[in-house]
């Protein structure tokens, strides 16, 4: 968890989706970003979400790679690169909707 001071420090999110598994250790970051724990998510009693206007130009995530200099590098995704990314894996893997895949 020593890079994730690193991470938030340098992408300033709102907020943090994790794991319970992680709860101790998020703690230490509770006064820089809000943390939610998918886990815990009584998913069927979600209140409705209020409209959002997105667009194929805004950022959909987020991912860091180590670098060639050893230090972490993030590169954002917009929702367009997201789509041909993963319109581009199911031709290349040949995926049906039986598959299941991580990106």
């Amino acid at each position: 968890m020593a890079k994730m001071s690193y991470f938030l420090e340098d992408a300033q999110p709102l907020l943090v989706l994790s794991y319970t598994a992680l709860k101790e250790e998020l703690l230490k970051y509770r006064d820089r970003v809000e943390v939610l724990y998918v886990d815990e998510m009584q998913w069927t009693d979600s209140p409705p979400l209020p409209p959002v206007e997105v667009t194929s130009d805004n950022l959909a995530y987020m991912i860091y790679t180590s670098g060639s200099t050893g230090k972490p590098k993030g590169t954002m995704l917009t929702h367009k690169n997201l789509v041909n990314m993963v319109c581009a894996e199911v031709e290349v893997f040949k995926i049906t909707p039986e598959d299941r895949w991580f990106t």
